[in-house]
């Protein structure tokens, strides 16, 4: 019985992300889910639309090699933000419904989250979702600041330079140019 409601469940979420990308042929590696366990709209809709507009080959191998990194659960958070963005404002003049899915998102993300979580993925994601809201950011340092503007990707960047932004972030933000060449540059 549980597997059944769990299957239903994944189901009505690749449905989302089907949806969205235009295409029932797309196999997603990610799905998302709300801290209740349903699937998130907002969020699976945001996975679609990252297939519509981006070379998935080769995101899921830049994902596979964060996958590798010792900070992956940082890194996957980070860039699934910063492609959030961009996939948004890609779509937002097709899909004007995408406004209020976000806003909802948002209003259900400081509902829902736990507020205790200090992680710098999730206080960018409180940033977001701030913003998204009309509200101020909340981020004081300028390290968080200059991080968040970094992860505001526009919807001009093709899949190459998402990656090499994202390589960017991780360099400048969190690991040593060396580091970084030598684990993503493979």
């Amino acid at each position: 019985m549980a597997v059944d409601k769990y299957d239903m469940k994944r189901r009505r979420a690749s449905n989302i992300v089907w949806t969205a990308a235009g295409s029932y042929r797309y196999n997603p590696d990610f799905l998302a889910f709300t801290e209740k366990g349903k699937p998130d709209l907002y969020l699976n809709a945001v996975i679609g639309l990252t297939a519509k507009y981006y070379d998935m080959v080769k995101l899921n191998a830049f994902f596979d090699l964060l996958n590798e990194n010792a900070m992956r659960d940082i890194f996957m958070d980070l860039m699934w933000l910063g492609l959030e963005n961009a996939v948004f404002q890609k779509e937002k003049p097709v899909r004007p419904v995408l406004v209020q899915l976000r806003q909802e998102h948002a209003k259900e993300y400081f509902q829902n989250s736990l507020m205790g979580r200090t992680g710098v993925a999730q206080q960018m994601q409180g940033a977001r979702w701030h913003e998204v809201l009309g509200e101020p950011i909340g981020l004081i340092d300028p390290w968080g600041k200059k991080l968040y503007a970094n992860l505001s990707f526009g919807p001009e960047l093709t899949t190459d330079e998402v990656i090499a932004k994202f390589k960017d972030i991780m360099s400048g933000f969190f690991l040593s140019r060396h580091l970084v060449r030598e684990s993503l540059e493979r």
